[in-house]
């Protein structure tokens, strides 16, 4: 296939990287203006090139095509320097992330260990495909690689496991405290029994390093834990907590910066009570999510506060919309990054969102807002995002927008949007990349479809599906 698609020169590499074999080129490598690069500077780049994520954990991490993330070993049969530099470049090797393992990926954990040398600390994630041909398969290869990786315990820094078919590894389980003290950084979803995990938590929970967490079961219901107060990061997408619980778990984490969690419906009692309000002094990114229409996620809101907030997505309803707009008054913050969907109760009030908005402007550079079942919201907003005049000056809403998403099921009426992208190009606030989404049989209006042809010769990226 890829002999088809490459040039004899490229593929050859390729295929040699896919079948583990070592290509040994004819002749000498011709040169190139990038062979005068310092070989420092090279290698920089390969650590980083062979990273999928340089600068985060693998806690959402984007899995490769194939089933083993393979840069490195397409980097080291570029040509002879690179090879060298390859093989002194121990960081390039420290990042094993496998999706669906099988024999080769056995073999190419065993190839990686010894490149990454005797101190390089590790990066692991391995996720086992839901529905394999084989599970027995499958889960024999997984366990394969976990006896190459486990005597490396000492050198983990970023864990990701997802365990479908395998049962419990009882020397993973086993591993002393010790062993794990410079772990950073721990992904797990796994079908194991409760009890079970949380033997492993027992050991992982004690780290020093301990930064990020996302984890299926009940231990974040702790907020004491000391364990817990070290954190940056916690991402419970699956764990159902009280509001109230979130709140004691954002008072016991002063350090943490991004958390996503998902409420539970709130009660009665908890809708009454009053609390201290809950200073989150590091917080950046908030992500809230709720599959019940008594979401509490208004009391989290409305007795917390984050100054250094700069990414809220928001997929829950709110009983008062109202709660929004003071929480960004109320918390002074900064907002890049704002996202509204499933946000159905503020549509009982239509200047709740233009308010949200405003408030958040001029940083915003990135909004994706859900307007569901609300054709007049939805114009009405689209209208709002052109330059208006006022008092004789124009004001622009959100100014340095750079992406803007709408998301709605009703059609807008003809040349809504059109006029909007084309009054913003002329004030030089175009947004570099605009979606709208149609549901239904509605689709974009032919006079917005031509000025959006015109405005992408001028650097728009637009999309409408």
């Amino acid at each position: 296939m890829l002999s088809r698609i490459l040039p004899d020169s490229i593929s050859h590499y390729f295929v040699a990287a896919e079948q583990h074999i070592d290509p040994a080129p004819s002749q000498e490598d011709h040169h190139s203006p990038i062979q005068s690069f310092p070989p420092e500077l090279l290698q920089e780049i390969f650590a980083f090139s062979a990273s999928p994520f340089p600068d985060s954990a693998p806690i959402s991490i984007k899995m490769p095509r194939r089933n083993f993330h393979t840069t490195s070993l397409y980097i080291s049969r570029v040509c002879r320097q690179w090879r060298h530099l390859s093989f002194a470049t121990p960081e390039m090797w420290s990042w094993m992330i496998i999706s669906s393992p099988d024999e080769l990926c056995v073999k190419r954990v065993r190839y990686y260990l010894r490149r990454a040398g005797r101190t390089q600390r590790l990066h692991l994630s391995l996720r086992e495909y839901p529905w394999p041909s084989s599970p027995e398969a499958e889960s024999q290869c997984t366990l394969a690689i976990f006896a190459l990786w486990i005597p490396e315990a000492h050198r983990w820094k970023s864990i990701e496991f997802k365990f479908n078919h395998t049962p419990p590894i009882l020397d993973l389980i086993n591993l002393s405290p010790s062993s794990l003290s410079g772990v950073t950084s721990v992904s797990l979803r796994t079908k194991w029994p409760e009890e079970t995990t949380q033997l492993f938590w027992d050991i992982l929970h004690t780290s020093p390093a301990l930064r990020e967490v996302q984890w299926p079961i009940q231990l974040l219901r702790d907020p004491n834990s000391a364990s817990l107060a070290q954190l940056t990061l916690i991402c419970a997408p699956y764990l159902e907590l009280s509001w109230t619980e979130y709140l004691s778990l954002l008072s016991c984490c002063t350090r943490l910066r991004r958390i996503e969690v998902r409420g539970a419906p709130i009660t009665e009692a908890e809708a009454r009570s009053t609390t201290r309000t809950i200073l989150a002094p590091s917080l950046e990114t908030l992500l809230l999510v709720s599959d019940s229409s008594e979401t509490g996620a208004g009391h989290l809101l409305d007795y917390t506060r984050a100054p250094n907030l700069r990414e809220l997505k928001m997929f829950v309803s709110l009983r008062d919309p109202t709660v929004l707009r003071r929480f960004l008054f109320e918390s002074g913050c900064m907002l890049r990054k704002l996202s509204l969907k499933g946000t159905n109760s503020m549509h009982s009030e239509e200047g709740v969102l233009l308010d949200c908005l405003l408030q958040a402007s001029p940083y915003l550079t990135s909004v994706e807002v859900c307007i569901l079942h609300h054709n007049l919201l939805a114009s009405r907003t689209i209208c709002a995002l052109s330059p208006q005049i006022v008092d004789g000056a124009t004001s622009i809403l959100l100014p340095s927008v750079i992406s803007l998403t709408i998301l709605t099921i009703d059609s807008v009426p003809e040349g809504v949007i059109g006029d909007m992208l084309l009054r913003r190009a002329q004030y030089g606030a175009l947004p570099w990349i605009f979606k709208a989404h149609f549901a239904r049989d509605n689709k974009v209006q032919a006079q917005d479809k031509e000025i959006t042809s015109q405005l992408q010769k001028h650097g728009l990226r637009a999309s409408y599906y």
